[in-house]
């Protein structure tokens, strides 16, 4: 590792939260970065994201939104339609499809858009 990586062992199990908030009290950076194996991202947007907040189902539309040019009242329907996940709609607005269809064609692409969408 380099002068940038700091490692610390606990004895004890603490959920993420609790680690993210130590980890960010102890950074000593002008930045922070969390990353995490469930994070995914399609042109610096976070397109992996099922919306489980009303939050997150703004964020969700917004995203939609960008990538797609649709407006948000049809992006917000779109992504209820796709169950709150944001690339099932993306995919869903992009080949005018059903969520089947959609969900199809992730699944043919394990799951990547930019391959669903090349």
């Amino acid at each position: 590792l380099n002068k940038y990586v700091k490692i610390f062992n606990f004895t004890e199990e603490y959920f993420p939260g609790k680690m993210l908030n130590f980890g960010i009290s102890e950074a000593k950076g002008e930045f922070i970065l969390i990353i995490s194996a469930h994070c995914i991202a399609y042109d610096n947007l976070m397109i992996d994201l099922r919306a489980v907040n009303d939050k997150l189902i703004d964020r969700g539309v917004r995203i939609i939104v960008q990538l797609t040019g649709i407006e948000y009242e049809l992006a917000n329907s779109k992504l209820l339609d796709a169950d709150k996940s944001v690339k099932t709609a993306i995919v869903m607005i992009i080949y005018s499809c059903s969520k089947d269809e959609a969900l199809m064609k992730l699944k043919n692409n394990k799951g990547f858009l930019r391959k669903v969408l090349s």
